[in-house]
C-alpha cells in the first residue's frame, strides 16, 4: 500500500475540500448510504449506542453522521493528513475516535467487536481486497452488517466515455455513453477533479466484488445502484447523465455464523 499511501497523503487536503462541494457525493452517494443505514437499524433506538467501524473514513463525513445519530464510531484511514482533516471537521464532543490503520494488514481489534462496518469508496483504491474483507468479517459480530460503496465498475471512466456535446446541451439531450472495455483487473492512475495529483484506482468486475464478499463470510442482503433524482436536472445539468447511469454500487451484507 506504500504507493497508495503516498498518493493520498499528497491529495488529502484537496480531497477534504473537494468532497464538501462534490455533487455526486452529496446528492447520490451519501443519501443512498444513509438509507441503507436506516434499513440496518429499524428499531426505535436505531444506531444509538452501537459500535461502528468506519473502514477508510476519508474526511470523516459518514462517521460524523453516525455520531450525530448516537453511534460510537471508530474511524480509520491510512493517511495521516486525511485523519488530520477528519479531526479538523469533527466536533470535539463527538463520539468518534480516529486511528491510522492500513486495511491491507491484520487489524488490531478483537474478533466480533463491532456491530456495523461502513466501507465507503475504499475497495477500488486497494490492490488486493480478499484479505481485507476477511479481516472486516472477523471483527464484525455474527449477524452484524457491512455497507460497502464503490464506484460502479460498469460505468467508471476511463473504461467508459460519457459525452454530451454543446448541441446536445442546447437541445437538452441526454449524455451518450460508450463502453471502452470491462477488464477483469486493471490498475490505472486516476485524475479526480479538484485533486492536484493522480491516485491509483483498481478496476474489477462486479462479479469479482460479489464473490470476494461472499467468500469472506458475508451474505449479500441488498444491492443499490442509486441514480440522481430527476428533480435535480435543472439544478445540476452537468450531472444529467447520472439520472440514468449509476455512478455507484452500494451493497449491504450480513456476517454469517461460521
Amino acid at each position: 500500500m506504500q504507493k497508495s499511501n503516498v498518493a493520498w497523503e499528497e491529495v488529502a487536503r484537496d480531497f477534504a475540500r473537494m468532497v464538501e462541494i462534490d455533487a455526486h457525493r452529496k446528492f447520490i452517494l451519501l443519501p443512498a448510504i444513509y438509507r441503507m443505514l436506516e434499513h440496518s437499524y429499524q428499531d426505535p433506538e436505531g444506531i444509538r449506542g452501537k459500535l461502528i467501524f468506519d473502514a477508510g473514513c476519508g474526511d470523516g463525513g459518514v462517521a460524523r453522521y453516525i455520531s450525530e445519530k448516537g453511534g460510537q464510531v471508530l474511524a480509520v484511514d491510512f493517511s495521516d493528513n486525511m485523519i488530520d482533516e477528519a479531526k479538523r471537521k469533527t466536533n470535539a464532543n463527538s463520539q468518534i475516535k480516529y486511528e491510522k490503520i492500513d486495511l491491507t494488514k491484520p487489524l488490531p481489534y478483537s474478533s466480533g467487536l463491532f456491530d456495523l462496518i461502513i466501507c465507503s469508496m475504499v475497495l477500488m483504491d486497494i490492490p488486493y481486497i480478499k484479505r481485507p474483507l476477511r479481516e472486516l468479517a472477523r471483527i464484525l459480530k455474527v449477524g452484524g452488517e457491512i455497507i460497502i460503496a464503490i464506484s460502479h465498475p460498469s460505468y467508471t471512466v476511463p473504461f467508459v466515455k460519457i459525452s454530451r456535446n454543446l448541441q446536445d446541451k442546447i437541445l437538452g439531450k441526454e449524455a451518450k455513453i460508450k463502453f471502452i472495455e470491462y477488464p477483469i483487473f486493471k490498475r490505472v492512475e486516476k485524475k479526480i477533479a479538484g485533486l492536484r495529483a493522480t491516485t491509483p484506482y483498481f478496476q474489477r468486475r462486479v462479479s469479482f466484488y460479489l464473490n470476494a464478499i461472499s467468500q469472506a463470510g458475508f451474505k449479500i442482503c441488498e444491492a443499490k445502484e442509486p441514480l440522481l433524482s430527476k428533480r435535480y436536472k435543472k439544478l445540476l445539468p452537468h450531472l444529467i447523465h447520472a439520472t440514468k447511469i449509476p455512478m455507484f454500487l452500494i451493497l449491504r451484507a450480513q456476517k454469517l455464523d461460521s
